[in-house]
């Protein structure tokens, strides 16, 4: 199947990134809720989401990745989905998804912050009144007394920013690479990403979780949740991401980190009972109003060095 730049295919693609993937971390908080552990949680979920690509790519005809396009792959699929994806969701085990989501909407912010120390690209005015802002948001965001697992394990707030860094290493890894990757390999190198990040993170839980399957509390909750992160979250919005990554750039993509927060804090609200203080919600609009002035920069071509 062959891509094409198409307006209402980038539409429908930038919905799916938001609201998809905003709803993400209700089903994930469900999972880790239910004491799955977290990295088998997400890697059953993405080594069957890339079987089922896999299967998607062979009767679509796609055309068969080469070693180059392999090696990006696995590499996306480690920044993105081993570390990014699977910290995130072991972080869920001690912080409310509500939370999670809002400080991943410092995202830009990190981006433009790697752009500027890997490739030197240079900041812009607002850009910079962005980053204030963004850091004053993440500073209150975190401050707060209602949060003592972050004040007591220290850690947990280091594994969620070393998430939300990794996860912007990949999205600016796949842009750069996005040339040097065949139109008609999609579904192939989608599903490599996603295989090859599940497998490893199974492997980690067997080797650090030790995971006893007799015991897994294996509900209706846990099998809807799962389905929901198969389908929707991974066949639907991932391959809409890797898309949107192939046509527009990387921190334009980034601004899922604008909307999902607020599906994922109404959500966490309504259907986990989780607290959102006043403190939350000032710091929430200061960050988003950072990652605004960030994602709405112009002028500049996008990964000019300097």
């Amino acid at each position: 199947m062959k891509f094409k730049n198409n307006t209402w295919l980038i539409i429908a693609s930038f919905f799916a990134i938001y609201i998809f993937w905003g709803a993400t971390y209700l089903f994930n908080k469900v999972g880790v809720m239910q004491e799955i552990p977290p990295f088998l949680w997400v890697g059953i979920r993405f080594v069957i989401a890339g079987i089922l690509l896999f299967i998607i790519a062979h009767f679509s005809k796609n055309t068969l990745p080469s070693r180059s396009e392999i090696k990006n792959a696995i590499i996306a699929g480690i920044l993105l989905i081993t570390l990014g994806n699977g910290l995130l969701v072991w972080v869920l085990k001690y912080v409310d998804s509500g939370f999670v989501a809002m400080a991943f909407a410092s995202q830009p912010l990190i981006i433009l912050l790697l752009m500027r120390l890997l490739y030197r690209k240079r900041i812009q005015t607002k850009s910079w009144v962005g980053i204030f802002l963004g850091v004053l948001g993440m500073y209150l965001l975190i401050n707060q007394g209602s949060l003592n697992i972050l004040h007591q394990q220290k850690w947990v707030l280091a594994v969620l920013l070393c998430s939300i860094t990794a996860w912007s290493l990949g999205l600016i890894f796949v842009s750069r690479t996005k040339s040097k990757n065949s139109h008609n390999t999609f579904y192939w190198v989608s599903g490599v990403q996603m295989f090859s990040a599940g497998s490893i993170l199974l492997l980690i839980s067997l080797l650090i979780e030790k995971p006893n399957f007799n015991e897994l509390n294996i509900n209706t909750d846990v099998i809807v949740s799962m389905l929901f992160l198969i389908i929707f979250g991974s066949l639907i919005a991932y391959l809409a991401f890797n898309y949107l990554l192939k046509y527009v750039a990387p921190h334009k993509v980034s601004t899922q980190a604008l909307v999902n927060p607020i599906v994922a804090v109404l959500l966490g609200a309504i259907f986990l009972k989780e607290e959102f203080t006043m403190q939350s919600v000032i710091a929430s609009t200061i960050l988003l109003t950072g990652s605004y002035f960030i994602n709405s920069t112009k002028n500049e071509p996008d990964y000019k060095e300097k």
